[in-house]
């Protein structure tokens, strides 16, 4: 057993970073004209987008294995923050376009942009606890306090407010985050009043927004629902496959029960759901109330959820109990499954587990308070997870420390990873993944990790240039970083094939940060139509450096030679036998 605790530094807020505010509130409720758009709504055939959300539901995928393809952050510096002015319990999601979609407890819902700025909002007018699910044709789906399941559209042409499409009246509030089917037909949820619901999405024409079914399972329903499609032997059909939901529910005050739930594949067929099983039962010994959502095995034989008792349990796809992994702590986390089939949750406990497929602890991770995030884990296996003691943590596949950020409260959202296009700075361009994440400050974070090298602000002369002055006297340029800065000590300069030793005057903006480098090249003799060459090598300072290795040049003038100096230059021996200095 590995048991590891927070040694490794914080991450603090640095650089240019925005903070937002919420735009105005947009009016609520359906008018005539968006009656009016319902009724054609009904009958226009939607349009598949050609590109799918990044980040598409809680917990990433149906099966809610929290796991992504996509890298996170190596290291992390606040981006921006967003303030929406109330309390922020839903995690977000990421649309195809990379706009950040989540709602708050002041009955907003909104889009942002990678960068930060308010694409577009919608005032659900309850609250929204629930998270986003987006389906292929950018459709949205989320819950609010009063118990309606909003149906809404991205917005078109210059409008800021989303389109409504429809609402479905559950009766109940839904904390419950949807889910989608296969064949994106049915959106599934479950409600304060512990029934499962499952209703006709926008995407099934004619009875859009329609109750398909619904199942009362139990007390009340917090967990989201995991969808698995099973396809039997010897042909896939859907005569023959079967698809389940996946459920946990409250019953009374200190008891829990895990439902499996046979859903239709074809709702056109008009069959109902059936109860495949339930789990404790008779002979089973009771389990402590669910909340945690499942995640379901990548072969689909196992499901795994945690419970206020304390444990982590597996059972198989048939209801069986395989194992069960006490914590000292409630878990109200989701799990998530790693790429090699570990499943890692947190506690109330403090900690993080890793727990492998037969039960054993793999490693513990233990921060300063409880946590109820539930973990986002990228594609290499590093995990992402909040902590009520202010924390961010980034944890490798073995259990120890990336990094820590340091938010304003407490974290109970889960991260999410996503994609962040150039950042505006006007070289280089910066692709790099950034973690968003929800924050009981009011506010949304997103954390950037600094993929981009240093590079130079300007040059004089520049990369090149021509007819420059025989007489020249001074190379000069600015090498800085947008995200962290310039390491001093790493810059290396060859000038004409030698390495020589720039004067270094500190630059400190708030867009970037490096070192104006200025050598005198004086003394030194040019030749007509030279093509000086000027090598630099550096790195930034961020965790894991990025290296600049460029060259540029530029071209001396071919009027008259510049008489030769007795003086020598400034240089040291040539490198054209010799290997460079140790980069640090």
């Amino acid at each position: 057993m590995i048991t590891l605790s927070i040694t490794n530094w914080n991450i603090t807020p640095k650089g240019n970073v925005k903070e937002m505010t919420t735009m105005k509130k947009a009016s609520g409720g359906m008018s005539k004209i968006l009656l009016l758009a319902l009724v054609i709504a009904t009958i226009a055939i939607p349009i598949m987008s050609s590109a799918q959300a990044t980040w598409k539901k809680f917990r990433y995928d149906e099966a809610q294995s929290g796991r992504t393809s996509e890298i996170g952050c190596r290291t992390a510096d606040l981006y921006w923050r967003f303030s929406t002015g109330n309390f922020n319990f839903c995690s977000p999601a990421i649309t195809a376009s990379q706009e950040i979609i989540f709602g708050s407890r002041n009955g907003l819902f909104f889009a942002l942009s990678p960068d930060g700025d308010v694409t577009w909002q919608y005032n659900a007018v309850s609250r929204v606890d629930s998270s986003p699910a987006i389906d292929s044709y950018g459709n949205i789906y989320f819950g609010t306090g009063s118990g309606l399941l909003h149906c809404i559209a991205e917005p078109t042409g210059i409008a800021t407010e989303a389109t409504f499409v429809w609402n479905y009246d559950a009766q109940d509030t839904i904390y419950s985050s949807p889910t989608l089917d296969q064949s994106e037909d049915s959106v599934f949820f479950g409600t304060a009043d512990g029934r499962l619901v499952s209703i006709f999405s926008e995407n099934y024409f004619a009875t859009q927004g329609s109750l398909q079914w619904s199942e009362q399972l139990g007390d009340r329903i917090f967990a989201s629902p995991a969808y698995r499609y099973y396809v039997l032997p010897p042909t896939a059909s859907t005569l023959t496959d079967k698809a389940k939901i996946y459920i946990g529910a409250e019953l009374g005050l200190y008891d829990g029960l895990m439902y499996a739930v046979e859903v239709p594949i074809d709702p056109s067929a008009g069959t109902l759901a059936t109860i495949a099983w339930v789990y404790p039962d008779v002979g089973d010994e009771p389990i402590g109330p669910v909340d945690s959502s499942v995640a379901v095995s990548d072969d689909g034989n196992f499901i795994y959820f945690g419970s206020k008792d304390g444990n982590l349990y597996c059972l198989n796809s048939s209801g069986y109990l395989h194992w069960s992994y006490e914590t000292s702590g409630m878990i109200d986390a989701s799990p998530a499954i790693s790429s090699t089939g570990d499943i890692i949750v947190g506690s109330r406990d403090g900690a993080v587990y890793s727990i492998g497929v037969d039960g054993l602890l793999n490693w513990s991770f233990e921060t300063n308070g409880p946590i109820e995030s539930s973990a986002a884990i990228d594609v290499y296996d590093n995990v992402f997870v909040g902590s009520r003691d202010h924390f961010l943590y980034s944890i490798s596949s073995i259990g120890a420390q990336n990094w820590r950020y340091e938010a304003d409260y407490h974290i109970w959202s889960s991260p999410v990873i996503g994609k962040t296009p150039s950042s505006g700075m006007p070289s280089p361009v910066v692709t790099s993944a950034t973690i968003y994440f929800t924050c009981a400050d009011h506010r949304i974070y997103a954390l950037r990790e600094d993929r981009s090298a240093p590079y130079f602000l300007s040059r004089e002369p520049d990369d090149g240039e021509t007819d420059v002055d025989r007489t020249i006297a001074n190379i000069t340029f600015e090498l800085v970083d947008a995200q962290s800065d310039v390491d001093r000590e790493s810059i290396v300069v060859l000038f004409r094939g030698f390495i020589v030793h720039p004067t270094f005057e500190k630059i400190d903006e708030n867009d970037y940060k490096g070192w104006r480098c200025n050598y005198y090249c004086g003394d030194e003799t040019f030749e007509n139509d030279e093509v000086v060459e000027v090598n630099v090598l550096a790195t930034d300072t961020a965790w894991v450096p990025n290296e600049l290795d460029e060259t540029y040049s530029f071209t001396i003038e071919s009027s008259s030679r510049r008489l030769p100096s007795s003086k020598k230059p400034n240089t040291t021996k040539s490198l054209s036998s010799t290997t460079l200095p140790e980069t640090r």
